[in-house]
């Protein structure tokens, strides 16, 4: 198949799920046993050298809403590189910069803008700006724990810019590690609501700005 991961790209844990159907071989009945296995995946467009081979689907149109004026000013005064394209959201820790599916296959405005919040909020974690040890760790405890404090930072920032924190798909995935996280440590949601409100502050700083 060939091909390559890029550098910095994380994968999604997906779950296959079935039954193995045995013999016994002195009574001759059946029985079903359960199994899982777990697979880290990517995208197409995670992968170098495929060649075309699995190009990206064109995105489907579900976004009826149109861009805010206002949050479009306000997130262009991040000092950030900003990439368009392809099916999924995320910051690339080593390039330093983020990617943004377009905004049409959003689900709404707010989806768009909660998103751009989160992904920003890990963008400010980057060690040449806050150099939060949550981001630049390789443990999956602590990429699950920044997880944490970009959704806590986006909830901050709109709530002061006027944008809505929906519910996102990969909540889910990470609710057991938010959960072990605080059962080990009854100090580690206010360690993360801390460092949230340290990148929210960083980023309103040039959001909120009217002078530069």
């Amino acid at each position: 198949m060939g091909g390559n991961v890029k550098k910095g790209s994380k994968g999604t844990t997906v779950v296959y799920a079935n039954k193995l159907v045995v013999k016994d071989a002195e009574t001759d009945d059946e029985r079903a046993i359960p199994f899982l296995k777990r697979y880290t995946v990517f995208n197409a467009d995670q992968i170098e050298g495929l060649d075309g081979k699995y190009p990206v689907p064109a995105p489907i149109i579900v976004n009826p809403e149109t861009r805010d004026v206002e949050l479009e000013v306000m997130f262009g005064r991040i000092d950030a590189t900003v990439r368009v394209g392809g099916s999924q959201a995320f910051y690339h820790t080593r390039d330093d910069y983020i990617q943004m599916p377009p905004f049409k296959v959003f689900h709404s405005a707010d989806d768009y803008y909660a998103t751009l919040a989160h992904e920003a909020v890990h963008l400010a974690g980057h060690e040449s700006r806050l150099n939060r040890k949550t981001l630049i760790s390789t443990s999956r405890a602590d990429y699950a724990r920044d997880e944490l404090v970009a959704e806590l930072g986006a909830c901050f920032i709109g709530a002061i810019v006027g944008f809505k924190v929906e519910e996102r798909e990969d909540h889910a995935a990470y609710l057991e590690h938010w959960l072990t996280a605080l059962r080990n440590d009854k100090r580690a949601i206010f360690e993360a609501a801390r460092e949230a409100q340290n990148a929210a502050d960083y980023l309103l700083a040039m959001m909120l700005d009217q002078g530069g």
